[in-house]
């Protein structure tokens, strides 16, 4: 599952969104709307088409038992691994 978080980095660089701190609040919440789009400060129904892109784009949908216990240890590690890594001037 860590495969499918490349491409939505690859995105959210592109574009400026924030589909990976979307999924990995979204998992948090345990797949939870409400507490979800209160934390990210968010319409729902702007989760909602969030929640669509990274369907499209990580071909993985999150909602899923499986998959979401997968891309939540997966966005868990990137979380970890990006706060140890000093940034590089």
């Amino acid at each position: 599952m860590v495969e499918q978080l490349g491409p939505l980095f690859d995105y959210d660089a592109r574009t400026g969104s924030e589909l990976v701190l979307t999924l990995a609040t979204y998992l948090e919440h345990g797949g939870a709307y409400r507490p979800t789009s209160e934390d990210l400060n968010i319409h729902r129904n702007t989760l909602k088409y969030r929640l669509g892109r990274i369907r499209d784009i990580a071909e993985a949908d999150p909602s899923d038992p499986h998959t979401a216990f997968d891309l939540h240890v997966a966005s868990s590690v990137s979380q970890t691994l990006s706060a140890r890594i000093p940034a590089t001037a």
